[in-house]
């Protein structure tokens, strides 16, 4: 099992207990700028509004730079997606959700993984609206492309969650997320830190020294 730091928290400590990778942003992406790429560690694309042409052709440009490393793209399969998520199986509007993301399939076929986000929108943990519903759901989702998964978390409830948004996540719900995602995939990424100085008090980062992993 592993966690992978993709944060860009400043002055972060040589020994993270974290496992290295790379999130290549729409910019760079675009100028072909690779020189952050972390050697032999995976690599997601985050395209954001890009079609699935441009990331393919981005895509094979890396294979060809690091044929031995993982490439996914972010966020782009299977959809992410709340509330058709919770509504179970044998709900029409989940069952919705499923046919889009099988239309999917074929570009997120060409990939050397999947890369679904699952960041904090509420503050409900368990029961049927809860993150662990929606977040067992889309990993689901994900693992019927028959690849690798690495779900991608944030430290910081999600700018949408209202009087929450932005604010940390407390550290169980935290460990939980870690936990579910650990436990579905056998990997958990970690984003975060935009122009924020690196505290090893934080709750996020308390919740991954208990894994007791590198």
């Amino acid at each position: 099992m592993k966690i992978f730091d993709t944060t860009l928290y400043e002055n972060k400590p040589s020994d993270i207990r974290m496992h290295p990778a790379t999130m290549m942003y729409k910019d760079a992406l675009l100028r072909k700028y690779y020189d952050d790429v972390v050697i032999d560690c995976p690599i997601f694309m985050d395209f954001e509004d890009q079609k699935d042409v441009q990331a393919y052709k981005v895509f094979k440009e890396l294979k060809a730079l690091f044929p031995n490393q993982p490439v996914g793209n972010y966020m782009a399969y299977p959809q992410r997606d709340f509330w058709r998520a919770v509504k179970g199986y044998e709900n029409p509007e989940y069952q919705e959700w499923v046919f889009e993301n099988t239309l999917r399939r074929p570009t997120a076929m060409l990939m050397d993984i999947i890369v679904p986000s699952l960041y904090t929108f509420y503050a409900t943990q368990t029961g049927k609206n809860g993150w662990e519903s929606y977040a067992r759901a889309n990993i689901l989702e994900a693992q019927r492309y028959g690849k690798e998964v690495f779900p991608v978390l944030r430290p910081l409830y999600h700018e949408s969650a209202r009087e929450l948004a932005g604010t940390l996540i407390p550290q169980d719900y935290f460990s939980m997320q870690l936990d579910i995602c650990l436990e579905m995939t056998g990997n958990v990424v970690i984003w975060g830190g935009w122009q924020e100085e690196f505290n090893e008090n934080e709750p996020w980062y308390k919740a991954v020294l208990s894994k007791g992993l590198l």
